[in-house]
């Protein structure tokens, strides 16, 4: 695991509040301070990893790990990347048992779209479609 090739020491310690710098042993220079929260388990980083793309970064995880952190929290768990994030089918049963608008014009266009393909060697066909 990438993430566990690195390094980290303790900068600051103020309650619960605890600050690291995380970095790799062939380059230092390039390291990253980790803000940790250990009442919350909240995390932030420098790299702002999680802020622009929505994936905690390996700096936030090996203090995590450090830190005997069993579960990743809550707040970095977005709905959209679990197995719950495809949204539950419900236009039927807004529409109470009737297909919705969107989903019948979806279907008409299919259907549409087949009798073009069928229609394409057959002379009398394309002009009754156009």
């Amino acid at each position: 695991m990438k993430g566990m090739s690195y390094k980290h020491k303790l900068q600051t310690s103020f309650e619960n509040t605890l600050s690291y710098y995380v970095y790799t042993e062939r380059s230092d220079e390039f390291g990253h301070v980790v803000t940790f929260d250990s009442s919350s388990n909240y995390a932030c980083c420098t790299c702002k990893r999680f802020e622009e793309s929505e994936f905690l970064c390996r700096h936030i995880l090996r203090i995590y790990h450090c830190n005997c952190v069993d579960e990743i929290p809550n707040v970095y768990v977005l709905k959209r990347r679990t197995k719950y994030a495809k949204p539950k089918d419900d236009v039927v049963e807004r529409s109470k048992g009737k297909t919705a608008g969107p989903v019948w014009r979806l279907d008409m266009h299919r259907h549409f779209h087949k009798l073009i393909i069928a229609s394409y060697d057959n002379e009398i066909t394309r002009g009754i479609i156009k």
